[in-house]
Formats: structure tokens, sequence, C-alpha cells
């Protein structure tokens, strides 16, 4: 019967990711997605944990081909230009206070909260997304870089996540395993 596979389809309750409630969100973080909506951009998951990787590489790590990737990328050229980020052809002043403010502030909870509405959740957890798009053993080598610390990151959002659905369904969140 129908109605009991509806039934089935309740019990996936996403206590830690709510729908964002877009009415919340500012009129520039509307005017970023839809930027990243427009046909130049069209951000995709895959685009969104490229752009994630090689953002964060560029900025905490200093990779010089990952800012040239983001800079010479759809999204760079909309975000230099939305951002006021230099004149076309010049470098991102990557280890200014403006460009690291834009893109940690802006650009990467932007890219999240876009993905998040329009292809769901799952595709803004690390886990998935390195899964999907990246091979775990080839960054978990990248010891004290960029790999290392996403799969750290990876580890403990799923944790924490395991942990809010255990309160959630009235167990104790301490009890949850962590490795």
């Amino acid at each position: 019967d129908d109605d009991d596979d509806d039934d089935d389809d309740d019990e996936e309750i996403q206590p830690v990711s709510p729908e964002i409630d877009m009415d919340s969100l500012s009129p520039g973080r509307h005017l970023f997605h839809a930027a990243l909506a427009a046909p130049a951009v069209a951000l995709q998951p895959a685009h969104y944990w490229a752009a994630y990787a090689d953002i964060t590489r560029g900025l905490l790590y200093g990779e010089a081909g990952a800012r040239q990737r983001v800079e010479a990328s759809a999204l760079g050229i909309m975000v230099r230009e939305m951002f006021e980020l230099g004149l076309p052809g010049t470098s991102f002043e990557w280890d200014s206070g403006h460009v690291r403010r834009v893109m940690l502030k802006e650009v990467l909870p932007g890219m999240e909260t876009y993905v998040h509405v329009t292809h769901g959740w799952r595709w803004t957890r690390l886990a998935a997304l390195i899964a999907a798009f990246d091979d775990a053993d080839s960054l978990g080598a990248e010891v004290g870089g960029f790999g290392e610390h996403v799969i750290g990151d990876a580890a403990t959002q799923q944790r924490d996540e395991d942990g809010a659905e255990a309160f959630m369904r009235g167990g104790d969140a301490s009890k949850v395993h962590r490795p």
C-alpha cells in the first residue's frame, strides 16, 4: 500500500540538517545564490567540492595551482566581479584580509547553502563529497596539508551528526561510538 511506503520515508529524519529558511538569508546571500545558479556558473556538487578544495588549499596552504584554478574558473570570475577582487587578468590578493574574508565568510558558506537548497543536505557533507569526487586514500596521504585536514573534518562532522541523531531519538549522545 502506498501510504505505508510514505511512512517508511518519514523514518529518515535529518535532525542536524534541517531545511534552510530562505527568508532568513541576507539579500547578499540571495544575490550570490542567483549568481551560482546563472548559466555561466551553474554550480553542481562536483564543482562545489572542487572549489571547496581549491579555495581551502589556496587560502590555508598557499598552493599556487589551487589559487590559479579558482581564479580561472567560472566561479572565480563571478566572485572576482561580485566581490571586487581585482581586475580581470590579475591575481587575487590571497593573503589579504579582504580576500580571506570574502572566501571564508561569503563564498564557502554561500556555496554550501546553495548546494544544500538545490541538491540536498547530503551534498554538503564532506564524507559524501570525498566519496563521490575524490580519493580518500590520496587525501589522507597529504600529511599536514589539506587532505589530512579535510579527512579529519569529515570524521568530526560525521561523529557530531551521529551524536545529534542519537540525542534527537532520545538516546544519550555521549554513548555514540567515537573512534
